[in-house]
């Protein structure tokens, strides 16, 4: 992956986690209130974006002075899967406060 777009995805990621603490401590966004389904899907695209940014940490394409370079980041390896765990705990807690307010699956 070419490191703009992976640096475009991790500024995408850490706005969403931003979004899904800020939802999930507000219970709203602005005046629009949120409930469990809007947290479950705002969690599942986080996993899903902190998912492929994991993955991608290990082979992000570099170009400097006409040549190509692979890099790996562990550090932003662990970010990610920082920022997974944090949407997958939000995207569980969400689940399980649906399943209580509709009584069941």
């Amino acid at each position: 992956m070419d490191i703009t777009v992976y640096t475009l995805l991790l500024a995408c990621a850490l706005l969403l986690t931003a979004v899904i603490i800020w939802a999930a401590s507000q219970g709203s966004i602005a005046t629009a209130e949120t409930g469990p389904r809007f947290g479950i899907v705002l969690s599942a695209a986080g996993v899903a974006l902190w998912g492929v940014l994991a993955i991608n940490s290990y082979d992000i394409t570099v170009v400097s002075g006409g040549e190509e370079f692979t890099r790996q980041y562990e550090e932003l390896a662990w970010l990610a899967i920082a920022g997974f765990g944090i949407s997958l705990v939000s995207m569980f807690k969400a689940a399980v406060e649906e399943i209580q307010r509709t009584g069941g699956i």
